[in-house]
């Protein structure tokens, strides 16, 4: 941490203003007090504020202030959810009075109210843990009141006869509810257990009496229910209707029989307090006649009909209402949709065999059944036993079951040791566990209910196989791509386990239990080093599907018997996935070194701490092994107090050993230079005491080495287990190392992280060759002595991490390749020597991380990002992946998104190393797209940042194809990283209104598949129409009479039954696989362009394919057919033309032919989908190779960037830094570390009150704008450079930061503050523009002091000044401009601090900038800059001889101040202050790609 040297003592936290009221209390008749009432902060609403009841001293109810209030929202107070109901048993008071409070403000009681109507609590909550330790019962779980969520519920511990309780308000994960704190509602005890008392004897109760059981869950049904019609009439008011929701299908009716009113009411239909649906009541609906239902039923226009939107994954219930416009609630509101009322399932097979209870069955979510479930099992207590996600295709009698859906099926495998209440106990065979999907509170039934594991068992072949098994062990997470577990025997706990880890059932690792765990140790009075950890490449965490499993075995080769524990390593399954043709990491294979003369000596250096075992090992395997004579071993001992020693004199008479002793633990840079300067031979291996060999391969990598252009090389490692077979060549293993690549680090692990590559679908045929790798590990790495001298040997700053890669990258930076020889094999115990460090070791790793980061984030950076697209695959050791965002992701659609989008990712995978994924825009999949590189919307009104991707460099691209000015004005428009528009006029237009690049990318045909079209009898006509009819107009019903015209015509598409004109030529929808047919069957083919793609220029897909296919197009896109065509494509702009060009073409074949042959030759050279996809992947390397800078300013939130001008200061910013080559993101507050900021290449801080902690492995920039004396000098020299805005404070930073130094002064946006703004609103005589900040201001109080009447347009002004002095909180941004022009003086001050430190305000340069008059007050280097264009004044006489100048100013002066106005705009623009930055950003980078050290000797 950087502290300021002018640090002060830390104060109190000032305590948060409340407003709160509480507003009734009354008992509700069944013994129960009930407390309603409200509460929030002012000044930040987002902030629940914490309800307490209590009874003297004691606390006998809590809850938050987060129940939505309708009456709330319509007064302004807070955001709505502010409200609260707390129920309390009347006993529990005690007699004694109650007191409230609202945080810590104790609230008067209201007066007496009568009791009213409120809604039943429904009160749901589960038993997470349930164990004995130590004579203590742990019970932990959550519970809420899904009525009233803001309610915090005291839940009841009962243990025979003793009674605790708890409040639900801790910090426990449970399933989302609705509104905001939805944190906190955990339970736990930790109790002593009485004598004789068992896991029977314990409840867990609610305050509504029920308990919480985890097998008292209702069952799910197996069929989906489906409501009758009509609904039950209900009356609410005058209000009469009725309502049934089935599923998602909102169905309804309403009437007001107030007045015999009949028009259809107007409907506000919200789900959780969001508006999803406003509009009339209109649609006819069978109800009943009259209020007596059995008046029978009319159908009359009253009825509504609204699909909901699907539910967030794991939410338990959704609150549906419904109220008119005028705010009446319709009759039957508000409805509560439980998650697991619309699920069905069952379990239909269960067995136990080989010590597990495995289990088959299938579940489904009725409203959305493409969507797979999460599965959980809980034993009875409410252990978790495992969890499994139902994405399996149901089983062909089981389809009709599940109503066809796509997924559904899940197994589980329970090994019957999990099934035990407690450590070393027998499962409980009187009960099953507990299936249920997760977050629903319901279990899934079995087919044939099972009385008991007992009665399960009974009926089983065999007995239970493999119980009492000698290793206990299990999976704890997959966290960061790394997994984490523990095993161990417990016959004995000293016996060595390994992990066989298995990846979609191939052996992808094995590694030893020996990481130390205290937890361990706690619990099983050991030593505690039985844990394992295995990290796993990028490419194996993103392959699908992606199931890990674990298989014990222990030291002396004993595997054990029962079932594999299993995690899924890739969250979900994509559909529809379109893998590359290529294997991009073939370009990068080597062929293998023809055999040399093999003479040169070898040096084999070893370092050894207390590893005889481990030598011994060594020295075996090579004199097994190794042919190659001319070989010296250096042994550097670390102080080793075991028979090390005695090993090396040992095997002296066999192998040239010598022994280096030292006197401690030295790093393995300093052990390993010191044996290099002993070393005789011409190649050093630096070898693991903890690797061997099991083939020989020492002269194999000397013929490597005599190729000069080879720098380093490694053989692939195997994990070392207990296995002899391994040692026999040609023996398959689990390989842990095919080189060492390097990406961009994901969630907590910042930087740029190097990772050593196990075997994926990547290397399929590609792990058994040699190859050129980033890096390869210094477990086992050749390399010649001379050039280790040369480069200083291994970097002795490093601590066992980073130094391997150190040295290899700076091979690399030499101009020599590193190769991985993974044609040879050698075994290697793999994190053996540091199983036993420290817990200190994260620490040390974290600073190798950040020495290495200092040293070659900046330069690896770059060269990920400009080789992703060049060289695909090389430093992330995989392919790319594509991610389209389309309507819907189903071949059977009829949105056309889709079919775009898998026409170009068809093109993309065959011609380039990538596989394509589509996910629909408003799936849950877009919180899961873990691995993709480049994400490309198709819809315009897609928001970039709802997608949650670990790859912080993912490229987010727009594909507008239509709609470019509604796409422009989206708030998100600038969140993408790339444009692409569908024709020239809407690329000038985008690029217009966005002030930056935007690439052309029209659409396209899929040449080859138009091509293949046969003729269909059933299909023929003259000419045809395809497209659907939605009901909105379409120009093709007003320009087409088909009736008037003697050819046959066919219309192909939805909709047009419904319209007379056309309902006798529709031949309904075809699929799209179907449309080249449909082209080979006709002549012509018409085009009916909609307003949107006439407007925008553009030319639809049907045109391209028609024209593929060998069929004429007439179009009335005239605009766009001529950016495209010229004049060579028939256009029409009425019915006339149209019936013309009909008769023209269609009675002159040759003439038709011939203009198709044209018009094709046009598209098939440059319009076909393989063509786009050369300009994708060109438009992507572009983007990935630009740079990326993060703007970060002090506005707190998203929500709150119009009200500061930083922001608007940023946004100028960031329009001229674009055009000059780079990519820029606005970074809030709370988003300064987010999930897209370790892609940044530079870090620009806009620095204000807030500061900022560099890292490493970026460029840092520090713009100093305001409150300097704010910031520290150990602060600015964490920067890499730092503009100041004042000449004077940057003369006093130049004797400590140098040349890191220079001075940026303000600027302004010419664009908006030019000497043509001349449309005021207000025309002030006197203006000024700013917030008080709740002080009176200089030269607010000079002005009135004077008798100036300033108009004042800020915040936080009244009661400093008169109130007619106030005109408004602010003028907008965009207004601004006008009123500085018209105003007659805009008055101007500065902080006192930027004023001493000479910061001149960016208001000086704005109104300036078009041609204003201002008064300011004094500031240094003010007068210099801009002369008699700014009046100083230094005391209030001094200002009003100023004003008074400036009013009685000749207006004839108004074209000198704007000749000067157009040179601020010139010298002193955003733009101008870009050049400058960009100017310092290309030296740094050119410096640091010139010697990638360079940053880190700079900061030093």
């Amino acid at each position: 941490m950087i502290l300021s040297a002018n640090t002060t003592p830390l104060q109190p936290p000032k305590p948060i203003p409340v407003a709160a009221r509480w507003e009734q209390m009354f008992e509700n008749g069944q013994d129960v007090l009930v407390v309603r009432g409200w509460a929030y902060h002012p000044e930040d609403p987002s902030t629940p504020v914490n309800i307490t009841l209590c009874s003297d001293d004691e606390v006998v109810a809590r809850g938050v202030a987060t129940d939505r209030r309708g009456d709330l929202l319509r007064l302004q107070r807070g955001d709505g959810w502010a409200g609260f109901v707390l129920h309390v048993p009347v006993a529990r008071l005690g007699g004694a009075k109650p007191r409230l409070f609202a945080g810590d403000v104790e609230l008067p009681a209201p007066a007496a109210a009568t009791p009213v109507k409120l809604a039943p609590s429904q009160m749901i909550g589960e038993v997470t843990r349930l164990t004995v330790e130590s004579g203590m019962l742990h019970v932990e779980g959550w519970a809420v009141d899904i009525t009233y969520p803001g309610n915090r519920l005291e839940v009841s511990l009962e243990v025979g006869d003793e009674l605790w309780r708890d409040f639900a308000a801790r910090p426990q994960a449970a399933p989302p509810l609705v509104g905001k704190g939805e944190n906190g509602r955990g339970f736990a005890f930790t109790v002593p257990v009485p004598e004789r008392t068992g896991l029977d004897w314990v409840r867990v109760r609610l305050p509504d009496g029920s308990l919480l059981e985890a097998g008292s869950r209702r069952a799910l049904g197996w069929a989906v229910r489906v409501p009758a019609w009509p609904p039950e009439t209900l009356a609410s008011g005058t209000l009469r209707g009725g309502v049934q929701l089935d599923r998602r299908l909102l169905r309804g009716w309403v009437e007001d029989t107030a007045g015999g009113i009949a028009a259809p009411l107007e409907v506000r239909i919200t789900v959780d307090g969001e508006l999803v649906w406003q509009g009339a009541a209109r649609r006819i609906e069978a109800i009943p006649a009259a209020a007596n239902d059995s008046a029978g039923q009319q159908r009359r226009q009253s009825g509504y009909r609204v699909l909901l939107p699907r539910p967030p994954a794991g939410r338990i219930v959704s609150t549906v209402d419904a109220v008119t416009v005028d705010g009446r609630r319709l009759p039957g509101f508000p409805l509560r949709s439980w998650a697991g009322d619309e699920l069905i399932g069952r379990i239909e097979q269960l067995r136990i065999t080989e010590g597990s209870l495995e289990l088959r069955g299938w579940c489904i979510d009725s409203r959305d059944p493409s969507a797979p479930l999460e599965i959980e099992a809980r034993r009875a207590d409410g252990m978790l036993l495992a969890r499994a996600t139902a994405s399996d295709r149901p089983d062909q009698y089981l389809l009709k079951k599940t109503g066809n859906a796509p997924v559904g099926m899940f197994q589980l495998s329970l090994p019957l040791s999990a099934l035990s209440s407690g450590h070393g106990e027998l499962p409980d065979m009187g009960s099953l566990p507990v299936i249920s999907p997760v977050g629903t509170m319901r279990r899934i039934a079995p087919h044939a209910e099972a009385a008991s594991l007992g009665a399960l068992q009974a009926a089983a072949s065999e007995r239970f196989a493999g119980w009492g098994t000698p290793i206990q062990w299990h999976i704890d997470r997959l966290s960061d791509n790394v997994l984490h577990g523990w095993m161990l025997s417990l016959n004995d706990p000293e016996a060595l386990c390994y992990a066989d880890v298995f990846l979609d059932n191939a052996w992808l690792a094995t590694v030893p239990a020996t990481r130390t765990r205290h937890d361990l140790a706690k619990r099983f009075g050991t030593h505690g080093d039985h844990g394992f950890a295995l990290e796993l490449s990028p490419s194996q965490v993103s392959q699908v599907p992606g199931f890990l499993r674990v298989r014990p075995r222990i030291g002396d080769g004993t595997e054990d018997t029962a079932a594999r524990h299993q995690i899924q390593a890739a969250a979900g399954t994509k559909r529809n996935v379109i893998h590359a043709s290529s294997q991009p990491l073939a370009q990068f294979l080597v062929p293998a070194a023809q055999p040399g003369q093999r003479t040169r000596r070898v040096s084999v250096l070893i370092l050894n701490r207390n590893g005889a075992g481990l030598l011994e090992r060594f020295f075996q395997s090579f004199q097994r092994h190794n042919s190659y004579a001319n070989v010296e071993f250096i042994v550097v001992d670390h102080a080793s107090d075991d028979d090390s020693a005695q090993v090396c004199a040992a095997w002296q008479d066999r192998l040239d050993i010598r022994l280096l002793s030292r006197n401690g633990n030295y790093s393995f840079s300093q052990s390993n230079n010191l044996a290099a300067q002993h070393a005789t031979g011409e190649i050093l291996i630096l070898a693991n005491n903890d690797a061997r060999l099991c083939e020989d391969i020492l002269p194999r990598i000397v013929d490597a080495l005599d190729d000069p252009q080879v720098g380093a090389v490694s053989p692939a490692l195997l994990d070392d287990v207990p296995d002899l077979s391994l040692e026999l060549p040609g023996q398959p293993g689990p390989i842990q190392h095919l080189g060492v690549h390097i990406d961009l680090g994901v969630a907590r692990k910042a930087g740029i992280v190097p990772f050593e590559t196990r075997p994926s679908r990547e290397w399929l045929g590609l792990d058994a060759a040699p190859i050129e790798v980033p890096s390869v590990t210094g477990a086992f790495m050749a390399v010649r002595r001379n050039e280790f001298l040369q480069l200083g040997g291994l970097s002795e700053d490093y601590f066992y991490g980073h130094e391997d890669i150190d040295f290899t990258l700076r091979l690399r930076r030499a101009g020599l390749r590193i190769v991985a020889l993974n044609h040879l094999r050698a075994l290697h115990l793999r994190a053996y020597s540091r199983s036993g460090m420290s817990r200190d070791y994260a620490a040390i790793r974290q600073r190798n991380r950040d020495i290495f980061d200092q040293r070659f984030g900046v330069w690896l950076r770059r060269l990920l990002a400009s080789d992703r697209f060049k060289k695909v695959g090389f430093w992330s050791g995989r392919r790319l992946r594509i991610a389209f965002v389309v309507t819907e992701n189903d071949h059977a659609t009829m949105a056309g998104d889709f079919f775009t989008a898998l026409e170009l990712a068809r093109e993309l995978a065959r011609n380039h190393p990538v596989d394509c994924h589509f996910i629909e825009h408003k799936g849950p999949e877009l919180g899961e797209l873990d691995g993709m590189d480049v994400l490309i919307a198709m819809r315009d009104d897609f928001d970039p940042l709802t997608a949650r991707s670990n790859n912080p460099a993912m490229l987010r691209v727009a594909w507008v194809r239509n709609w470019a000015d509604r796409f422009a004005a989206r708030t998100w428009t600038r969140d993408f990283d790339v444009i692409w528009a569908s024709s020239g006029h809407a690329q000038a237009r985008l690029q217009q209104a966005l002030g930056r690049s935007v690439d052309l990318m029209p659409i396209a045909t899929a040449a080859d598949r138009f091509a293949q079209g046969r003729r269909d009898p059933a299909l023929e006509c003259d000419y045809c129409f395809t497209g659907s009819f939605w009901g909105l107009n379409r120009e093709i019903t007003q320009n087409l009479d088909p009736a008037a015209l003697p050819y046959r015509f066919a219309l192909f598409g939805t909709g047009w039954e419904n319209e007379p004109q056309m309902a006798p030529y529709s031949r309904g929808p075809l699929p799209y696989d179907r449309m080249p047919d449909v082209y080979a069957s006709t002549r012509i083919v018409i085009d009916d362009a909609n307003h949107a793609t006439k407007q925008m220029q553009s030319v639809n897909s049907r045109v391209f394919d028609a024209l593929a296919a060998g069929a004429l197009v007439l179009t009335n896109g005239v605009q766009g057919a001529r950016a495209i065509f010229g004049d060579l494509l028939p256009t029409y702009d009425s019915p006339q033309e149209l019936e013309a060009l009909l008769h023209r073409y269609l009675g002159d074949e040759k003439l038709r032919r011939d203009t198709v042959a044209r018009l094709r030759a046009v598209v098939l050279e440059g319009h076909t989908y393989k063509r786009r996809a050369d300009q994708a992947w060109e438009s992507l390397r572009n983007a990935s190779a630009t740079p990326r800078i993060a703007i970060k300013i002090g506005a707190p939130n998203r929500g709150a960037l119009a009200e500061w001008g930083d922001y608007h200061f940023a946004d100028s910013l960031r329009q001229a830094l674009e055009p000059l080559g780079f990519r820029v993101r606005i970074d809030p507050l709370d988003e300064w570390t987010n999930p897209q900021s370790n892609g940044d290449d530079i870090v620009l801080v806009l620095r204000g009150l807030s500061s900022y902690t560099p890292l490493p492995h970026q460029i840092s920039l520090c713009w100093v704008i305001s409150h300097p004396d704010r910031v520290s000098l150990a602060e600015l020299k964490s920067y890499d450079h730092v503009f100041v805005a004042s000449e004077l404070f940057c003369q006093q930073l130049r004797r400590d930061l140098g040349d890191r130094v220079s001075t940026l002064l303000q600027c302004t946006d010419p664009a908006r503050f030019h000497p043509g703004a001349s449309d005021p609103a207000f025309r002030e005589q006197v203006l000024f523009v700013g917030n008080s900040r709740n002080q009176f201001r200089r030269v607010i109080r000079d002005a009135i002091a004077e008798g100036i009447e300033p108009a004042i347009y800020g915040t936080r002004w009244r009661g400093l000044v008169p109130d007619r002095l106030i005109r408004g909180e602010n003028i907008p941004n965009v207004q601004l401009a006008h009123e500085y022009r018209a105003a007659g003086v805009v008055l101007n001050d500065h902080w006192d601090t930027m004023r001493d430190y000479g910061f001149i305000s960016n208001r000086v340069f704005d109104v300036l900038a078009c041609g204003g008059r201002l008064v300011s007050d004094e500031v240094p280097g003010l007068e210099e800059l801009f002369g008699d264009m700014v009046r100083v004044y230094r005391d209030p006489v001094s200002l009003s001889e100023a004003v008074q100048s400036l009013l009685d100013e000749d207006r004839a002066n108004q074209a000198e101040r704007d000749a000067f106005a157009r040179q601020v705009g010139h010298e002193h623009s955003f733009s101008a202050r870009a050049a400058e930055i960009e100017c310092v950003i290309r030296h740094l980078l050119d410096r640091v790609m010139t010697a990638p050290s360079e940053k880190a000797v700079a900061a030093d």
